[in-house]
């Protein structure tokens, strides 16, 4: 009698298109801490709306994978922002959206927090948090040192803001949190 083989579920093959070195740089320490060698990162220098297109366009040529794009409202209208969501869902593009910079999900690995902050606050806040003289100047440099054990503390305080703060155009807002990241990076834990 022989051996019968085991076949193995294929998971697809995971892209994530960021606008900045920021979440390129968050994500790259995500794919090491759950080691998932299948998602690759790519930062495309481009900002929100064109970004949504370069991720529709690179779909074409990467018609297996699932591709996420992360990107920042910055000084987006309502109106784009809807645009932006209805794009992606036309183009069946999973959002990792935040308003009004990725740094709410950042500081969100700190603290909880629901009213309305500018970029500078937030910079300032989250340097205070990691203890680095200027967050501005840190951007892009690797996260693992301060977040790389909070990620679970960032996905309970998204999700409780998420329930405060349903509307992708409400400052603050992100779409990140458990469910998101779970999926993503095919883990039962963060």
């Amino acid at each position: 009698m022989g051996r019968k083989s085991k076949l193995k579920k294929l998971k697809s093959q995971k892209y994530i298109l960021c606008e900045g070195k920021s979440e390129e740089k968050y994500f790259s320490m995500l794919k090491r801490k759950y080691r998932r060698n299948l998602i690759k990162i790519k930062c495309v220098d481009c900002g929100n709306k064109k970004i949504l297109t370069e991720a529709a366009k690179f779909k074409k040529t990467h018609l297996n994978g699932e591709i996420y794009v992360a990107f920042d409202a910055d000084e987006m209208s309502k109106v784009d922002i809807e645009w932006c969501k209805q794009y992606a869902q036309r183009n069946n593009l999973h959002l990792i959206f935040s308003n009004v910079c990725f740094e709410v999900w950042i500081l969100l690995h700190y603290e909880y927090f629901i009213s309305n902050l500018s970029k500078q606050v937030l910079f300032h806040k989250i340097a205070d948090k990691m203890e680095i003289s200027n967050y501005e100047k840190f951007k892009g440099e690797r996260y693992d040192r301060w977040l790389y054990d909070r990620v679970n503390v960032a996905a309970s305080n998204a999700d409780k803001l998420r329930d405060n703060n349903p509307e992708l155009y409400q400052n603050p807002y992100t779409d990140l949190g458990r469910k998101k990241l779970m999926t993503l990076f095919d883990t039962e834990k963060l």
